[in-house]
Parts: structure tokens; C-alpha cells; sequence
């Protein structure tokens, strides 16, 4: 059997700075399940809602991929959710 690999104390502190940094880090942009889950709402029905209008933030499109905002669906959230329109007018304010 062969010793246990060793980890010195440089490397053991750079796991560790790394795994405080990937804590912290949180994403800008989500897809459609991701947005889906931090509003507690399936995703089939999240996306009906999107194309009905209901969720104020537009999505935005990179490439291929439709995104969502995650600080404008936050302040979404917290205005009251209300709807594309509605939104729209308060973000102009």
C-alpha cells in the first residue's frame, strides 16, 4: 500500500481561498430553470409566464441562450411582482 498523498500547507491555504471565493460568488445572469426554482414556480409554467408577460424583467438573449437577470428579478420581487408593463413604467420613473 502506498502512503497517503501529503497536501503541504501553501496548497491546503489555496483550496482554502478558493473555496472561500467560489462561496461568495453568485451568478449575474440564469437560465430559464434556474429563475424558475429561485421563484418557486415549475419551469413549463415560469416560461408561460414569461411569454404572457406577467414576469417584469425582460429575459435577455446571449447566443442561443435566453437569461435572466438576477438582481432585476430580485428588485421584482420586491416591487411586487408586477407585470411587464407595470414594470416597465416604474423602471422609467
Amino acid at each position: 500500500m502506498s502512503a497517503p498523498a501529503q497536501v503541504d500547507a501553501d496548497e491546503r491555504a489555496g483550496l482554502m481561498r478558493v473555496d472561500l471565493i467560489s462561496w461568495h460568488l453568485e451568478p449575474a445572469l440564469v437560465d430559464d430553470p434556474t429563475a424558475a426554482k429561485m421563484l418557486g414556480v415549475g419551469v413549463s409554467y415560469f416560461r408561460v409566464l414569461v411569454s404572457r408577460g406577467a414576469i417584469g424583467p425582460e429575459p435577455i438573449w446571449l447566443g442561443k441562450r435566453r437569461l435572466h437577470r438576477v438582481d432585476l428579478l430580485r428588485r421584482w420581487v420586491r416591487m411586487g411582482m408586477p407585470d411587464r408593463a407595470a414594470w416597465q413604467a416604474r423602471q422609467q420613473q
